[in-house]
């Protein structure tokens, strides 16, 4: 089996397409994720399924993901989250902490929910952020910057919906 992924490396980046599907898997291409590495950090942008089976397939350090961001709350972007969430209560260690940013307030509660009804206990290490236009994060060097897209106007709605540009060592 192929994981057709691709990867694209810079000096000190990695950036690995974990998913490039257009709303709905095809037998070729899961829904849309990426993961970025940093030298001392790792982003994954969207959460399409099977994001956690991706990122284990690569050998990723999963204690080094410490920000998913959520670019819009379509179920081909954050679909695989309860994978994230049910894995990182059982599996990571204690004092892991991973930042989850939604770009709808009202998303938390519905993924808590959610969760909930899996009868898990959600873990102490897991804190929502919400996404908002301008500069988002500043760590370990890395700027995140979030611009808003208007990915809804095909379906005549105005929800928040965000591009992310990331900037690292002079690059972007």
């Amino acid at each position: 089996m192929s994981l057709n992924l691709c990867q694209t490396v810079m000096e000190n980046i990695r950036i690995t397409t974990l998913g490039t599907s257009h709303g709905d898997p095809t037998v070729e291409r899961f829904n849309q994720s990426t993961l970025v590495e940093f030298p001392a950090v790792s982003f994954v942008v969207d959460a399409g399924t099977p994001v956690l089976a991706q990122l284990r397939r690569t050998g990723t350090d999963l204690t080094r993901i410490r920000h998913l961001f959520i670019t819009h709350m379509h179920e081909d972007h954050f679909g695989g989250l309860p994978d994230i969430l049910k894995y990182q209560s059982k599996r990571m260690p204690k004092d892991y902490r991973l930042d989850i940013w939604l770009p709808e307030p009202e998303a938390e509660g519905a993924i808590r929910a959610f969760y909930d009804l899996s009868h898990r206990s959600f873990s102490d290490g897991i804190v929502f952020r919400g996404i908002q236009a301008g500069p988002l994060l500043q760590e370990e060097g890395i700027a995140v910057t979030a611009i808003p897209t208007d990915h809804f106007s095909n379906e005549k709605k105005a929800f928040p919906s965000f591009a992310l540009v990331m900037e690292y060592a002079g690059r972007r």
